[in-house]
């Protein structure tokens, strides 16, 4: 087995220095840092390293940076665990790595990414919490504290989304604004959407908050399947999911004919030719 001291020792002696550590130097650890998780799988010890760099790193780029790489860390971390606990646990520690980066004011081209990762971050934990509390392993008290993490989470996953739609519709550029519809507008809608459906859920049937925030995500679903196209592979998906909000709200009849129509205009009868494979799989997938 590795010990703590054996990896301390792999990380490069740094010579003493007067003043702040150099740009090079901390971006040098930050790398050293991301390898630990996403190869090696030394999650924790990557912590280690990101934790004593940020001590020295004084200037804000080389924070930001720091920062940064703490989220992607965060972000691999998530994906991996099957167990339902740690994967709600791993989601929220992710966004709050990207919330904390995006209070350190990073430059505007960072500040978007990690927006845009916050919104999904926020998703997947919603999405993990929801499984989670369908296993039926929670006690009421313990709901009640998830919820309440939930709401942070969530709260600071909206806001990222909301101000990065608010960027993109207030751009001039028409380029830059057809240019980043798909990879930026389009997900960050979607991520928006899907936060309050599983902020819904979280609460019992009949509840305020429930009510308002599964109406909140139908709105938002039924604006971007009209915005993507409602028989396009993103549309359908919106309407798949605009079904799960009314069977939540007690509504099975309504949301059997938004199955059935995402089930019939999935794949039209004679199309699958005229389809990419990519186009095909995710149209299959809304099926």
């Amino acid at each position: 087995m590795l010990t703590a001291g054996f990896l301390l020792a792999l990380i490069p002696a740094l010579p003493p220095q007067q003043g702040d550590e150099s740009s090079a130097s901390i971006q040098k650890d930050a790398d050293f840092a991301l390898a630990l998780t996403r190869q090696l799988g030394f999650d924790n010890f990557s912590e280690i390293v990101i934790e004593e760099t940020l001590q020295r790193a004084s200037s804000p780029e080389d924070r930001s940076a720091l920062l940064l790489v703490r989220c992607e860390v965060m972000a691999t971390v998530a994906l991996r665990p099957i167990d339902p606990l740690e994967q709600v646990q791993g989601w929220a520690q992710a966004a709050e790595a990207y919330a904390e980066f995006l209070d350190a004011d990073p430059a505007p081209t960072q500040a978007r990414r990690a927006q845009l990762q916050l919104g999904l971050s926020g998703f997947q934990f919603g999405e993990r919490l929801d499984a989670l509390f369908r296993t039926g392993s929670l006690s009421e008290a313990e709901k009640d504290e998830y919820r309440t993490r939930a709401e942070e989470v969530f709260t600071r996953s909206l806001q990222a989304t909301n101000r990065l739609i608010s960027w993109w519709e207030g751009l001039e550029d028409l380029d830059v604004k057809d240019g980043t519809e798909f990879t930026i507008s389009f997900p960050a809608s979607f991520y928006r959407a899907l936060i309050y459906y599983y902020w819904g859920i979280l609460y019992p049937e009949g509840s305020i908050e429930r009510e308002d925030n599964l109406a909140q995500a139908i709105g938002l679903l039924e604006e971007f399947a009209i915005r993507a196209g409602e028989l396009s592979p993103a549309g359908l998906m919106a309407f798949r999911h605009m079904a799960d909000c009314m069977v939540a709200l007690g509504d099975p009849d309504y949301a059997q004919e938004l199955y059935d129509f995402v089930i019939q205009e999935g794949v039209p009868a004679g199309t699958e030719n005229q389809m990419t494979p990519a186009e095909l799989k995710r149209r299959r997938d809304a099926q």
